[in-house]
């Protein structure tokens, strides 16, 4: 049944927008604002960290569900 589902698709037997999926994802942005402030806003730290935020917060959208980004993880 969970063969070829990333860890994130089988969270809750792949419902969406439950309790649990909100609070993973809200966990990387705190984080984000955390690192951001701590580094003073610095230029190139305050770069990656926009970038693996969104990266990290674009992939649990609801609409990225079985999607397979360079065919990583795919079956075919």
């Amino acid at each position: 049944m969970y063969n070829g589902l990333t860890w994130w698709e089988q969270i809750d037997n792949g419902k969406q927008l439950t309790p649990n999926r909100k609070f993973l994802t809200i966990v990387p942005v705190i984080l984000y604002l955390i690192a951001s402030h701590t580094t003073e806003y610095q230029h190139p730290v305050l770069f990656f960290n926009t970038i693996a935020v969104v990266v990290l917060v674009v992939a649990k959208f609801p609409n990225m569900h079985k999607v397979r980004i360079f065919g990583i993880n795919s079956k075919y």
